[in-house]
């Protein structure tokens, strides 16, 4: 190879180098990052959550509750409403395992639009004494989510506000251990933390 061909071709040989950078840097990331059934993520939308002090003790709790390999917690808030939330949560509800909304921030139909019904028999049973999120269908109502109610879970430890809020089981989830047909038995970190939030120390 003569100097003429490297002053003219050199780019070339840099160009591959640093795509094979890139490339063992994708494969790297993809390798750390935490599987589904490692995660657990939780989105409240609304005004008056301590998110840092509800995922400190999320993670704690965690080690108590269940048995999962729990590698990340995330506990996000996002405060848009209108249209923009809907948009917002249409496009990435499916990043969550549960989704907490203020009453303020609910809208028509939201249940219908974002959380199907895959987990009703389960939220009947579990959460009997409760009052649910329905919305009147052609039949009967159809359940979504679960009221938290004022001073009767976990919830109102992280919450300052006082709007009614309601929790949103993902139907995306793979850790409601199999109750949604996602993921399996084991895998239940979503529904202790649902059961939680609700029910306090209550919690079976």
């Amino acid at each position: 190879m003569n100097k003429s061909h490297l002053q003219y071709h050199w780019w070339k040989y840099a160009s591959v180098l640093i795509v094979s950078v890139i490339l063992w840097c994708s494969v790297f990331n993809s390798l750390a990052k935490p599987a589904q059934n490692e995660c657990l993520n939780i989105l409240f939308v609304g005004d008056g959550l301590n998110a840092e002090h509800m995922k400190e003790t999320v993670e704690t709790k965690l080690l108590q509750l269940t048995e999962q390999n729990v590698k990340q917690i995330k506990v996000s808030q996002l405060s848009i409403s209108g249209q923009d939330l809907l948009q917002v949560l249409q496009s990435r509800f499916y990043e969550y395992d549960l989704v907490i909304i203020s009453q303020s921030y609910m809208q028509d139909n939201m249940g219908g639009a974002l959380y199907y019904e895959c987990m009703k028999s389960t939220l009947c049973e579990r959460f009997a004494d409760y009052d649910f999120y329905a919305e009147i269908g052609q039949d009967d109502a159809a359940l979504y989510g679960v009221q938290l109610m004022t001073g009767r879970g976990a919830f109102w430890d992280f919450y300052n506000g006082s709007e009614i809020c309601y929790c949103f089981p993902s139907p995306n989830s793979v850790n409601f251990a199999g109750l949604n047909g996602k993921g399996n038995q084991n895998d239940n970190c979503a529904l202790v933390i649902m059961e939680y939030l609700i029910k306090g120390e209550n919690a079976s």
